[in-house]
């Protein structure tokens, strides 16, 4: 296949090549995995221990290298909760899916 992207459905070693002007590069095996073993999981905190009333509380995820998916169904780096209960994150990227993080419970 000739192309600076491709889409790939399986784990696998795959090898790329580059071409120009100048000739080829020496064939560059990568693997892809989809271990979430290789993910590591985001730790997450937020603003407020407890929330009242109409209040709204931030959760905040750091250390994922990718894309941070919330147990309330948000994602991105930080959501925001009006309901109590208990919250966890996991961080997805081209290596897989981490486990869950650490819980908060508000």
């Amino acid at each position: 296949m000739t192309t600076s992207t491709i889409q790939v459905s399986q784990a696998a070693t795959y090898t790329v090549t580059c071409n120009n002007i100048c000739g080829a590069t020496g064939s560059q095996p990568f693997v892809l995995s989809n271990s979430s073993s290789v993910v590591a999981p985001p730790t997450i905190t937020t603003n407020k221990a407890s929330i009242c009333n109409a209040e709204i509380a931030t959760l905040s995820a750091t250390g994922c290298f990718g894309n941070v998916v919330w147990s309330n169904g948000s994602t991105g780096i930080s959501t925001q909760i009006s309901k109590s209960g208990t919250y966890t994150a996991l961080c997805e990227n081209f290596c897989g899916i981490s486990a869950n993080s650490n819980s908060l419970t508000i």
